[in-house]
């Protein structure tokens, strides 16, 4: 809690600083907390701390952007002309008007800046002093630009020089009106200026895309760089064993997304030609994974080496995609998808992000040069872009045992005693925290299968059961067992368009 102390109250407030029931954080400013170190307070309660700087003040420039200090511990802010140093905190006023019109009201009587202003602000010239600069880059507002748009329709950027002509004048920023002028035409595609950054550009080209997605794959292929792991090469010449690797992996992948069928029923569906009359489409997923995973000519196909460009990348994943939902039509065979996807309160690349997003992911991918961590990095950012209505999480599978193949090495297996294990490694990459667990999963999937007797099938089977691959283990973290499933990457439903997660 943060107290100003003013006429009306001095008295109050002295009386109180010398009862010991407030302490003193700069002239005129106090805290009932008498606890916690002073810089911790200010940071919890900046806003209450700005209001008691400077009633009224307006939160701008970078600020309003992130509503957070700079990394110089500065907040910068007009309505007033002076700067205040708090504990942890500098408080650096511009001058400038108070609140205008579409400025909005913060805790303690101060605003945020408006977005016209915040642009108009940013696109002043701006010097580097000791508490870092007034403003952000230019490329990195053409990022913040391509955000508003994705939230708020592609008529936003009209809307926003709208507003930005009406401020410009009270502002005193006619030059700076110009300079936005030529940054969204940049950004919209509108000028023959090539925009500064990749969000920008992507956004020009008419194939916009997700810059955090971006970010994260950025961060796994950085991580991965690391500590690059070689992968084992293997005689994949064995075309009986190939054959029953494949029955594994379009088994137990299916049975990840809910297709759960019987080891010995779908050994049926695939080898003996049996169909379950009710479940038609099952049968169809399950012969269709195995169909891919079984040729030789795909999984060894150009749109999976490595160097394929992307269109022969994404022509390999619909083409995949094509054969893998054959069986149901309704989910758009081949077609990139329509509305958003989510599981849970997780939600995958809007619709319109799909192209832009796989380009950039696959660019970043093919500065990758170890193999394993190459399939490594398909797999996850397939995944997380979710390209497709349904099917995701097969795709990302069969491209993954695809690189490995392509490489020289062996597929891995995701088995049922291992699907806890391959969620919590999602999550983890999903979450920037370690590209380790994924590496374990894979590492185990490839032993597996290395250990079964794959030119005889029945018998492999029956060593998966010894090593208890079938069994399905409690799902370690917020999810219970009985919805693990669906927290996988690969079960989702369509959701309303634009739905994101918070």
């Amino acid at each position: 809690m943060i107290v100003r102390s003013g006429t009306e109250n001095r008295l109050e407030v002295h009386r109180r600083v010398r009862a010991g029931e407030l302490r003193r954080i700069a002239r005129g400013i106090y805290t009932a907390n008498l606890d916690d170190p002073i810089e911790e307070v200010v940071r919890r309660h900046l806003w209450d701390a700005v209001a008691a700087v400077e009633p009224g003040a307006v939160v701008s420039y970078r600020s309003a952007l992130t509503l957070q200090p700079s990394e110089e511990g500065t907040v910068e802010v007009e309505g007033m002309d002076r700067i205040v140093e708090l504990p942890g905190v500098v408080i650096r006023g511009a001058g400038g008007p108070s609140a205008l019109q579409g400025d909005t009201p913060l805790p303690g009587g101060i605003y945020r800046a408006s977005d016209a202003r915040l642009a108009l602000r940013n696109l002043a010239t701006s010097r580097t002093s000791k508490h870092g600069r007034r403003t952000i880059s230019e490329e990195a507002l053409e990022e913040w630009l391509d955000g508003r748009i994705r939230a708020m329709g592609e008529d936003y950027p009209r809307r926003l020089i709208e507003e930005a002509e009406a401020l410009a004048l009270p502002l005193g920023a006619t030059e700076e009106l110009e300079k936005l002028r030529a940054l969204v035409g940049r950004v919209a595609g509108t000028r023959d200026e090539r925009a500064l950054s990749p969000s920008g550009r992507a956004r020009a080209a008419g194939e916009p895309l997700d810059m955090e997605r971006v970010t994260q794959f950025q961060w796994l292929a950085s991580e991965l760089r690391k500590s690059p792991v070689a992968l084992e090469q293997v005689d994949l010449a064995d075309s009986v064993s190939f054959r029953n690797a494949a029955f594994l992996d379009a088994y137990f992948s299916n049975y990840i997304e809910g297709t759960e069928f019987e080891v010995e029923e779908a050994e049926g569906i695939v080898f003996g030609g049996d169909r379950p009359v009710t479940r038609p489409q099952d049968s169809h997923d399950l012969l269709a994974s195995y169909e891919i995973l079984s040729s030789r000519r795909e999984m060894l196909l150009v749109g999976a080496a490595d160097q394929a460009d992307y269109r022969d990348f994404e022509e390999t994943l619909r083409e995949r995609h094509t054969t893998l939902m054959r069986g149901r039509p309704e989910m758009l065979p081949g077609e990139f998808k329509e509305l958003g996807n989510r599981v849970g309160g997780y939600s995958f690349v809007d619709p319109g992000e799909v192209r832009g997003t796989l380009r950039a992911g696959y660019e970043i991918l093919r500065s990758l040069s170890a193999p394993l961590d190459r399939a490594l990095f398909t797999a996850f950012f397939i995944a997380e872009v979710h390209p497709f209505t349904d099917g995701n999480g097969r795709m990302s599978r069969l491209t993954m045992s695809a690189r490995l193949l392509s490489s020289g090495g062996q597929r891995s297996l995701v088995p049922t005693s291992l699907r806890t294990d391959y969620l919590l490694a999602l999550r983890a990459l999903s979450n920037r925290h370690s590209v380790e667990p994924m590496r374990s999963v894979i590492a185990r999937g490839q032993a597996i299968l290395k250990e079964l007797p794959l030119r005889d099938l029945r018998a492999s089977i029956e060593k998966l059961r010894e090593m208890r691959a079938f069994d399905e283990r409690p799902y370690d973290g917020s999810l219970s067992a009985g919805n693990a499933r669906r927290a996988g990457r690969g079960s989702s439903s369509p959701s309303r368009p634009g739905g994101r997660a918070p």
